[in-house]
């Protein structure tokens, strides 16, 4: 019965593991697996321009974009009623609005 440990010492272990835990991961270098990089200007320029086009008058954009999905959907044989379940959920890539 000597080896019980007391409550007093079980918290004290404790509250000194939590602190070294916290100290070591607060101390610990940030992560280099991800950063944010800024496109390249001719990038950036398309996509500002295609967006600005799409926003502007994207019916016929947007129609391209149905267009080539019906397309690809018809050349794997995809049902019809599938295909318009299919793009009734689309959206434009470039402005975020409904497709279908």
């Amino acid at each position: 019965m000597d080896r019980m440990i007391s409550r007093r010492k079980l918290l004290s272990t404790a509250a000194l593991g939590c602190a070294g835990v916290g100290f070591g991961i607060a101390s610990a270098p940030k992560a280099g697996a991800f950063s944010l990089e800024e496109p390249a200007q001719p990038v950036a320029a398309q996509y500002l321009a295609a967006r600005a086009a799409c926003s502007k008058g994207g019916d016929a954009f947007h129609a391209q974009i149905v267009a080539d999905v019906q397309a690809q959907l018809t050349g794997e044989h995809v049902p019809a009623d599938q295909q318009r379940q299919m793009l009734s959920g689309m959206t434009c890539p470039l402005c975020g609005c409904a497709l279908g």
